[in-house]
């Protein structure tokens, strides 16, 4: 049945691949051995940050869920915080209104009589020398009419300048 002949033997397919199976054993065991090694620790590893990571995700979670309990209250402080400072710039915004509007009037008021001071003052000024001039055009007329009174006014202009 089997023929054990050295011939037979080697040219056997089956022990060529034991011999091989056995070789490659025995030159890759502890290769072998390392990569299961490092292939487990990566496994473990993997776990370890896995349930680490779902700790942190756990606890984050449940910050999430405070906070948004915590939300709605917060809203509200911030909505009562926004309409107060909204009611105390409106009320600053008609005091300062005021204010404004009260010394654009007085400084209207001012602007109004320190013009109209003006324009009397220069009306006074073209009235009192539309007076002389008139005054002046008068004497004229009557100097030239009448010689005499020529003489009598320089009498008595000088008679007022030997008073000074």
């Amino acid at each position: 049945m089997f023929d054990l002949s050295w011939n037979n033997i080697v040219h056997s397919n089956m022990l060529n691949f034991l011999i091989l199976a056995i070789a490659l054993y025995f030159l890759l065991k502890d290769k072998m051995k390392n990569a299961v090694d490092n292939l487990t620790e990566k496994t473990i590893k993997t776990v370890n940050d896995s349930v680490s990571d779902k700790e942190n995700a756990l606890k984050t979670l449940e910050e999430t869920k405070l906070d948004y309990e915590k939300t709605p209250q917060e809203t509200a402080e911030i909505r009562n915080i926004a309409q107060n400072t909204l009611h105390s710039l409106e009320k600053k915004a008609k005091e300062d209104t005021e204010k404004a509007k009260q010394i654009l009037t007085e400084n209207a008021t001012k602007s109004v009589e320190s013009e109209a001071s003006r324009i009397n003052s220069s009306l006074t000024k073209e009235t009192a020398e539309n007076s002389v001039n008139t005054a002046l055009s008068d004497i004229r007329a009557k100097l030239s009419q009448d010689e005499t009174l020529h003489d009598k006014l320089i009498e008595n202009a000088i008679e007022e300048l030997e008073k000074i």
